[in-house]
């Protein structure tokens, strides 16, 4: 993992604060993309067509998370984190993208 500078760390508060006031102000979910301190890749790597019924959580990626995914949900109930690796980071802002889109975390 990587030491994030101070002036890092506080671009980061600042989009969260500015994620966290327009989700509020226009009721519309809003994600933050910042790079991951620790943990590890939550994209879900099973093979679903060998097991359509899986539904359950996983144990995921098993590479380290690179950069964390926060959606600030429209409904009020708390933002999700969601850790991704440097293979499965574009998948996963497009994914969360669509389901914004959507009407997802609404």
């Amino acid at each position: 993992m990587s030491t994030l500078t101070f002036e890092q760390i506080i671009k980061g508060w600042q989009a969260h604060e500015q994620a966290q006031s327009l989700t509020a102000l226009v009721r519309v979910p809003s994600m933050v993309i910042e790079p991951a301190r620790s943990g590890r890749c939550a994209w879900c790597v099973c093979d679903l067509a060998a097991d359509p019924e899986h539904a359950g959580p996983c144990s995921g990626c098993p590479r380290d998370a690179v950069v964390v995914l926060t959606v600030y949900r429209a409904d009020g109930l708390g933002p999700a984190d969601i850790a991704l690796c440097t293979a499965h980071q574009d998948n996963g802002a497009e994914f969360i993208a669509a389901l914004i889109a959507a009407g997802g975390f609404q």
